[in-house]
Formats: C-alpha cells, structure tokens, sequence
C-alpha cells in the first residue's frame, strides 16, 4: 500500500507506514469489548508498525473492568483509562483525546 499525501498536486509518495492511536470509549460493554480490542488490535497491527489503542472505561458497572485489564495483559500496546465516576459518552472522549501518548 502506497500514501500519497501534501504535495500541489496531493500524490507526494510517503515510504513510511503510519503511526496509530485508536480511541475506543467503554461504559458497560462486557459483551463486545474483547472483541472490539481484538479486531482493533488486528486491524492496526496491518496498517502500521508503531500503534496504539487506548480504551476509557467511563466507570462501567459490568465487568467491563476485569475484561481490560485482563486484555492489557495479553496486548501490549493496549493502554486502559478506567475512570471512577461516568463522564458522559463525550466527556469521556475529550479525557480519553488528553490522554499523553505512548513512548
């Protein structure tokens, strides 16, 4: 896959893959979470070499919780925010934006 981005006429090739951050907020997804982490995971690691997926637990009350933090064992370049109160679904996503990158 080749991108071709800037330039005047927008096709200047660009040689190196992408570097990703994907932000998936959480309030009580106990019964996709894992498998919105998986595909993410999948998908990312296609597309670039330097990834990221930061997943905000907006204080669930399933187990949401337990879910990620046993995800953040099996994928290392999953980070979880767990948050004690509810922000609100874009509360959560503005927190979840600030969140400093990886390095």
């Amino acid at each position: 896959m080749t991108l071709r981005v800037g330039g005047s006429d927008n096709c200047s090739p660009v040689t190196a893959r992408p570097s990703i951050t994907a932000f998936f907020p959480c309030y009580n997804d106990s019964g996709t979470i894992a498998s919105i982490v998986v595909m993410a995971d999948r998908t990312l690691r296609a597309l670039a070499d330097d990834y990221e997926i930061i997943v905000a637990n907006d204080a669930s009350t399933d187990d949401s919780a337990i879910i990620l933090d046993e995800l953040s064992g099996r994928y290392p370049r999953l980070r979880v925010i767990h948050h004690t109160t509810n922000h609100g679904y874009g509360g959560n996503l503005r927190r979840c934006s600030r969140w400093p990158p990886r390095t």
